[in-house]
């Protein structure tokens, strides 16, 4: 990460941690409530609560990000029903995200919320807890304006590069962190609690870098930090201007071709800091990661496999192949991009990618008082399938294998003794047990067994 290139405005004073602050600088989620509904425009409203026992969260942030450019275009909070409500939005396709401290959105019902003139849409949101983050005294409280103006910057993005123990990163599936807010609208932020990396080569610990991002600005990053460096109040200046790194690269199939019309995209490495570690690393594994933060969204593979991404800024990346839920793809990742003054362009090793298997039945979303039989597209590559299925409540999961594309779940004892939400999925192997393709996105259904048969 390069140094800041601009000014900061410090203060000499460590703020105390506090609790849940959806957007990083208030507790009342009425001082940036949205304005009253407008004369056109969607309306998106909905209800968030926990999966385990229906309460209502309030204060949990909700941000809306446009579906291809991720980038933040309003902000509110639940109220004391779990309730809240995004008005004026134009027409388009958009994801909402929650921000919240320890815990997690369980499943985005749609992997993509399209609107048109004044369309009303509610959802239902479900938040599983995660494992808390660690709490101490260290938190960054902070202001983002224009470099030339000094007017607030509304909706820029705050990342601390840190996954660690309570995090859980992914907007494309709706989940956001403390340590991943969206500004207000005077441009105020909060990172908090401020995670510690120890390093165990010299007992010391530091803070992880941070960045800021918003449209139509140059990306600011801030290098990590030793802990008695901290700043608790920073002013993060923003220039006008475009990024200009460039990263390019080859995706091929399973058998060596190149293959076209395979989308790539990138995101700002979110990992324990390169201190820790001796160099660059890439993995070749896990395609169903899906945290996309990436200019201008993803690109496609022309004949030739090939990719270009233009506009990054500086710092360390991975690109991934079929990184959306509903693109169609499974594909690979590369972990060791970077990009720095010196270095704009970056040739990406070759990725690889293949169609995904996409769950047919039973429709995402059902409630249902019976045990449902799963069915998925063929993989013409696989010669079994692992089918998993994952109940929510309380974090317990079963696997079964089958050659065929359809699977009755087995009514299991004690399994499906009482109501609650289910994700499964499915993974295709070839005949050396290498995994070939998977489920583009989990799929969910509610078993309740007072449900209308």
């Amino acid at each position: 990460m390069k140094h800041p290139f601009a000014l900061l405005v410090l203060s000499l004073s460590i703020a105390a941690g506090g609790g849940l602050l959806f957007n990083g600088c208030t507790d009342d989620p009425a001082a940036t409530s949205p304005p009253p509904a407008l004369e056109t425009g969607g309306t998106l409203t909905g209800s968030v609560f926990t999966v385990d026992d229906l309460s209502p969260l309030e204060g949990i942030g909700v941000a809306l990000l446009e579906r291809v450019s991720l980038d933040p275009v309003d902000l509110t909070a639940t109220d004391a029903q779990g309730r809240f409500a995004l008005r004026g939005i134009p027409a388009g396709d958009y994801i909402p995200v929650l921000i919240a401290r320890d815990f997690a959105l369980l499943h985005l019902p749609r992997a993509a919320f399209h609107f048109e003139a004044s369309e009303s849409v509610d959802v239902e949101l479900q938040m599983v807890r995660t494992d808390p983050m660690e709490e101490n005294d260290l938190r960054i409280e902070g202001r983002v304006v224009d470099a030339e103006t000094d007017e607030p910057i509304a909706f820029a993005r705050v990342e601390m590069n840190f996954i660690g123990l309570g995090l859980n990163w992914s907007e494309f599936r709706g989940t956001a962190s403390s340590l991943e807010p969206v500004t207000d609208r005077d441009g105020r932020f909060v990172l908090d609690p401020i995670p510690l990396i120890h390093d165990p080569f010299n007992g010391t610990a530091f803070a992880p870098s941070w960045r800021v991002t918003a449209r139509g600005y140059k990306a600011r990053s801030f290098p990590e930090e030793d802990e008695q460096d901290i700043q608790p109040n920073v002013k993060v200046r923003l220039f006008e201007g475009e990024d200009d790194g460039v990263a390019t690269g080859r995706v091929l199939g399973w058998e060596g071709q190149p293959v076209a019309g395979v989308p790539v995209a990138i995101e700002w490495r979110r990992s324990i800091d390169s201190r820790l570690k001796s160099g660059p690393f890439d993995l070749f594994d896990d395609p169903i990661e899906r945290r996309v933060i990436l200019p201008g969204g993803p690109v496609l593979t022309d004949a030739d496999g090939r990719y270009r991404i233009e506009g990054l800024p500086d710092g360390a990346f991975i690109v991934k192949a079929g990184p959306y839920g509903d693109d169609g793809w499974v594909g690979t990742k590369y972990s060791g991009v970077e990009l720095s003054r010196t270095q704009r362009e970056f040739v990406v090793p070759d990725l690889l990618a293949a169609e995904a298997i996409e769950n047919l039945s039973p429709e995402d979303g059902l409630r249902t008082s019976s045990v449902p039989a799963l069915r998925w597209t063929p993989d013409p590559r696989a010669s079994v399938y692992t089918v998993t299925l994952f109940r929510a409540k309380d974090d317990v999961s079963r696997s079964w294998s089958t050659s065929a594309t359809e699977f009755q779940i087995p009514r299991l004892s004690g399994f499906f003794s009482e109501t609650s939400v289910f994700l499964w999925w499915i993974n295709g192997f070839d005949a050396d047990n290498i995994e070939t393709s998977r489920s583009d996105r989990p799929s969910l259904f509610t078993y309740d067994p007072g449900a209308t048969p």
